[in-house]
């Protein structure tokens, strides 16, 4: 490389390199060249809050649908039940797996749920 020879090497502060100069730019060189932004611990609070907010909300939204999809797969095995045919979930009305034994079943694996979430894996 074609360096000069007579070039001065500069350490962070913009001053002349000696033997006796610091390698690492002092704390306050430091905090002068930063330009970060420093949040209020009330907004770092207002923000963790709705971010949980925002992720509870989530949970609750798929909470119906997939307990539409759980009563229908039963109400198909109910009525499917002895039957060689195989049943389309979408010719029963709502009125039709609401009966008490699809609704406990329903029940039951809704109070399993949660177990069977908290297992890892």
């Amino acid at each position: 490389m074609n360096e000069d020879p007579d070039a001065i090497e500069r350490n962070g502060e913009g001053e002349p390199l000696t033997e006796r100069s610091l390698l690492i730019p002092s704390i306050t060189t430091a905090s002068k060249n930063a330009s970060r932004h420093v949040y209020s611990p009330t907004y770092i609070t207002c923000l963790a809050c709705a971010l949980i907010v925002v992720y509870e909300m989530s949970l609750f939204l798929q909470f119906a649908p997939t307990t539409e999809i759980m009563e229908s797969i039963l109400c198909e095995a109910y009525y499917s039940q002895g039957s060689s045919v195989i049943v389309s979930p979408s010719i029963f009305t709502d009125e039709e797996c609401k009966v008490a034994p699809i609704q406990t079943e329903l029940a039951l694996v809704l109070g399993w749920q949660p177990l069977f979430n908290s297992i890892a894996g």
